[in-house]
């Protein structure tokens, strides 16, 4: 469900800084107050946030004044580039997981990806570490907007600049979208598939799960989701047949989008629902695929996750249980706490992170340096 990040009455009043009392709400609810203070701005419901568009189209427009490249060639550069990125992060864990340097393009790396960093040297000359640069920090911008809610980010951006084949090009409105989507009734799509898995002839564990089914609806809804995510879904996983969910017409993969939050996430996560987009304008299948991935469809998550996994393991790193993440967290809590009342904290440039180009060539998750930032 899309939402925004607001403060609540009392903190604009009291004009706090902006960092403090942000939550995330839905859209389509009250545009008053609700009783916890929270403010709902109704233009949500037909559009993502705008602040966060404003800021990457900002910085786009200094690559196009900086090279001389118009917005319909920096866009697509930067989607393409979005793509490639994307598309090689596995493989550069799974690199990583070998023990060998991930400053080098892996040798599994598509012909396409290579060709469009190839290109992006060759149409930017002595601008392509400026707009590589750029390009990485919009990225990140586009991720941490991705975090925040399910929107339509690309296509709206294509919008905003008024991009397109010659004539108006134009994608879904969100609420429209979602509408269609939950009239497919895809949740119930994605259960009954779960239920065919487990009275598979070949799942004998998934049998016998199923005559519990009427114990575990006597349970509370905590120990209800705790009998699915732990005993139903790992025994029914094997043998669960992924449900395609198509559009035939996809521009910027706002149905695509729009449908993967009417099923769980766990659906998502575990590549249960395959989402598939055709589209006449290959730009237009691009996106969709860059924004599918954003969101971790299509068993991107799972990959990623797997890969990183792999990479930890390989070097001897255990990752902390929720239990020791939580103490972790309570400590440093209390600890910043202290540090507040003994000290005033002072203020600190903010630090920008994305990825940067190293000398061979290769786009890396990275935290650049101030002399990295080009600002």
């Amino acid at each position: 469900m899309m939402g925004k990040v607001s403060r609540t009455k009392r903190e604009r009043r009291d004009g706090n800084e902006a960092g403090k009392g942000m939550r995330r709400v839905a859209p389509g609810s009250p545009v008053d107050p609700g009783a916890d203070g929270v403010i709902i701005d109704p233009d949500l419901i037909w559009h993502p946030p705008s602040e966060p568009i404003d800021d990457m189209l900002e910085t786009l427009d200094g690559i196009t004044r900086r090279t001389g490249h118009g917005h319909n060639t920096v866009f697509r550069d930067w989607v393409a580039f979005c793509d490639g990125v994307l598309r090689t992060l596995p493989l550069h864990l799974r690199q990583a997981a070998l023990k060998e340097s991930i400053v080098q393009m892996p040798q599994d790396t598509p012909d396409d990806v290579r060709q469009v960093w190839r290109d992006l040297d060759q149409r930017y000359g002595q601008h392509t570490d400026l707009a590589l640069q750029q390009f990485s920090q919009v990225l990140w911008q586009l991720m941490q907007a991705a975090s925040t809610c399910v929107a339509d980010w690309l296509g709206v951006m294509f919008m905003r600049w008024k991009l397109g084949n010659g004539a108006d090009q134009f994608f879904t409105p969100w609420n429209a979208a979602k509408l269609m989507a939950e009239m497919s009734l895809l949740e119930q799509e994605v259960h009954k598939a779960v239920m065919a898995a487990l009275e598979d002839e070949r799942n004998e564990a998934g049998k016998i799960l199923r005559f519990m089914l009427p114990v575990a609806a006597a349970m509370s809804e905590a120990g209800q989701q705790e009998f699915w995510r732990t005993k139903l879904l790992p025994a029914a996983l094997p043998y669960i047949k992924p449900i395609p969910f198509i559009d035939t017409c996809c521009g910027s993969g706002v149905m695509l989008l729009a449908a993967s939050t009417t099923v769980p996430a766990w659906a998502n996560r575990l590549g249960i629902v395959n989402y598939f987009g055709v589209d006449l304008d290959p730009f237009c299948a691009l996106m969709t695929r860059v924004q599918c991935m954003l969101y971790g469809l299509n068993g991107y998550q799972a990959n990623l996750e797997l890969s990183l996994l792999d990479a930890l393991e390989a070097r001897g790193i255990t990752l902390p249980t929720p239990e020791q993440r939580q103490a972790w967290d309570d400590t440093a809590a209390g600890a910043a706490d202290e540090h507040a009342a003994a000290d005033p904290p002072s203020p600190q440039r903010p630090r920008r992170r994305g990825l940067r180009r190293v000398p061979e060539g290769i786009v890396v998750v990275d935290t650049p340096s101030e002399e990295d930032i080009i600002t």
